[in-house]
């Protein structure tokens, strides 16, 4: 016969392995596929500010042109502060993508090469969100097959303790049944 402290201690398990479940999936690299198109997207737009601090408006435009080649947020009025400095930093990165975008390609995946070296991805986005919410729904399902093992044992005089991390929704609910999902309607034939 299984004591109330055997089966609570096994419950107690399955979350523990379920919360390491999650925390490989919580992984914080997403495959490689799906990282592409996120570089693809920053050199883009790394090159479009570039190109776009070049002042081409100003070179087009009808008044005599005073220049500075390279706008900064303030123009070229008074000392250049950080903010212009970073601005200019930006804008010269930005043009060294749009004249060498495959060398900076090969930059991105040499980088991305070695994190992923480093750590194993996880899953897709949509694949990750879907297999969180069937942890935490199992998670649930046993935190209150928890609770009704420790409020049974009570009942019978057996003092279990309960987790410090234990759900306090649960842990103070009047009717347990009540948090669980309601089942789904059976499909008539």
């Amino acid at each position: 016969m299984t004591t109330p402290q055997k089966r609570l201690d096994d419950l107690r398990a399955e979350l523990a392995e379920l919360k390491t479940s999650a925390a490989e999936v919580e992984r914080p690299l997403l495959p490689l596929p799906d990282v592409a198109p996120r570089c693809d997207a920053l050199l883009s737009h790394l090159a479009a500010m570039g190109v776009g601090s070049l002042g081409v408006a100003a070179l087009a435009s009808r008044a005599s042109f005073t220049g500075p080649l390279i706008q900064t947020p303030r123009g070229n009025l008074g000392p250049v502060s950080h903010e212009d400095l970073a601005h200019l930093h930006n804008s010269v990165v930005g043009l060294l993508v749009a004249l060498h975008p495959s060398q900076f390609r090969e930059l991105l995946d040499a980088a991305l090469d070695r994190a992923y070296a480093a750590q194993p991805p996880g899953l897709p986005l949509e694949a990750r969100a879907t297999e969180l919410a069937r942890l935490a729904a199992r998670g649930r399902e046993l935190e209150i097959e928890e609770e009704r093992l420790i409020r049974a044992a009570e009942a019978e005089g057996i003092a279990l303790e309960r987790r410090a991390d234990a759900s306090p929704e649960i842990v103070l609910a009047r009717h347990l049944g009540d948090l669980l999902p309601s089942p789904a309607p059976r499909k008539r034939a």
